[in-house]
């Protein structure tokens, strides 16, 4: 089984955000990015999890699954219960559907190919080291693009 733990990082006084994706079992495909549009806690949660099920559609190749053993479960972490019970349908999405349906096309094109998608909600900051990576992903992911908006706000000067 593929554990995936996803979260997201934001500072609303620059405003930026960050997205961090641990891959427990294929630490190559971590990912620290920046979340692009309107900057939110909320948002970097989802977009986490977004960039969490497009690298497993990329990756999701019979060439992939034969040589690599891929296997086609995965269970997915986030410390964001909002954000697991948006895209399993428990909550009723109103915002973020930018996010939000594209999220909801990658888990029915993984279903389709034979996918299981586990869900589950993990606390924050309470040691677990999948969580603390995804978190320490993230934060990598945001600061780095604060520390490139005050470079360019000093120039300016």
């Amino acid at each position: 089984m593929n554990v995936i733990y996803t979260d997201g990082s934001c500072n609303l006084n620059i405003p930026s955000a960050g997205a961090g994706v641990f891959f427990k079992s294929r630490p190559e495909w971590n990912i620290s990015c920046f979340v692009p549009g309107r900057q939110t806690n909320q948002r970097a949660e989802l977009y986490a999890i977004y960039k969490a099920l497009e690298k497993l559609v990329q990756e999701d190749t019979p060439s992939t699954t034969e040589n690599k053993n891929l296997a086609r479960c995965c269970i997915i972490m986030s410390d964001s219960l909002y954000s697991i019970r948006v895209v399993t349908r428990e909550w009723k999405a109103k915002t973020n559907l930018d996010l939000v349906h594209p999220i909801w096309a990658y888990i029915n094109q993984l279903k389709q190919n034979q996918w299981e998608i586990q869900w589950k909600h993990v606390r924050a900051h309470t040691g677990i080291h999948g969580n603390e990576m995804a978190d320490h992903l993230a934060n990598k992911a945001r600061k780095e693009y604060e520390e490139t908006i005050l470079s360019a706000f000093k120039g300016e000067k």
